[in-house]
């Protein structure tokens, strides 16, 4: 038998180059909050860099291909918002849909899509994932309408 080790398979992550101070708010539907100088159009990686302070204030987004959220990402309130992607991968930094003092209380829909054949990705050099998947590393956090 012979046997070859793999780091990664597919598309592998990179190394975060962590940024302590968290820059001021900048809003997902302003070209300038992007270093692309466009907002994410369908089909498209993204990425909420470590030190960003995203504010998602789109009320319906494009079908993104993998949202990878390395600084913080907040919906803005007083809309109802439709995030959709085929991946969103909490990695390093974190996914905030309102909080325990301020709930979120307008309509938020993450709608993930893919198939069983869509291509899955690799987190961290030793997970696999498939696809439609929100997978988090680090914190999400979602409060809405209270309930009875």
């Amino acid at each position: 038998m012979n046997f070859k080790g793999h780091r990664c398979i597919g598309s592998c992550n990179e190394a975060i180059v962590e940024v302590t101070e968290i820059a001021g708010e900048t809003l997902w539907s302003n070209p300038k909050s992007w270093p692309s100088g466009k907002v994410p159009v369908a089909g498209e990686d993204v990425e909420i860099e470590s030190g960003w302070n995203m504010t998602m204030d789109v009320a319906d987004t494009p079908i993104l291909r993998l949202v990878s959220v390395n600084g913080l990402l907040n919906f803005k309130r007083g809309m109802n918002i439709t995030f959709r992607a085929k991946h969103i991968f909490v990695r390093a930094g974190e996914l905030h849909v309102g909080s325990k003092e301020n709930p979120f209380t307008d309509n938020c829909n993450i709608i993930l899509y893919g198939d069983k054949n869509s291509q899955g990705i690799v987190m961290d050099n030793a997970v696999e994932a498939g696809n439609k998947i929100l997978a988090n590393i680090n914190v999400v956090s979602i409060f809405g309408k209270a309930r009875n």
